[in-house]
């Protein structure tokens, strides 16, 4: 189990603390990030921008709810549990809603 609590404290003690960030929705560089995950034992942050993944599903054809299912199978396969994963939203705003309270929905999408 990777301690995230601890990193997030270290790094506000001042010590050199880093985790990887991903925001994309490509399978090979999440595949990578997560063995990266388990080999190192560093938590890993995985991100997908409002084009990418939203309530109707952006250009991915994925829900948020779809995204973190996606990112669990991947895990697994690569040997990782879903605690070493930091979800999270990138760009969350406008571009979807353009026509909509953007923020809003970036809150909704992330709330998961």
């Amino acid at each position: 189990m990777i301690d995230i609590a601890g990193r997030i404290a270290g790094n506000r003690a001042g010590d050199r603390v880093a985790m990887a960030c991903c925001s994309t929705a490509n399978a090979h560089v999440l595949r990578a990030a997560l063995l990266h995950a388990r080999d190192t034992g560093r938590a890993v942050v995985i991100e997908a921008t409002s084009n990418q993944v939203n309530q109707e599903g952006g250009y991915t054809g994925m829900t948020p709810a779809d995204f973190i299912g996606w990112i669990g199978g991947l895990a697994a396969d690569a040997g990782v549990t879903m605690d070493a994963i930091i979800p999270g939203g990138d760009h969350l705003g406008p571009d979807p809603w353009r026509a909509e309270p953007a923020m809003d929905n970036g809150r909704e999408m992330v709330r998961l």
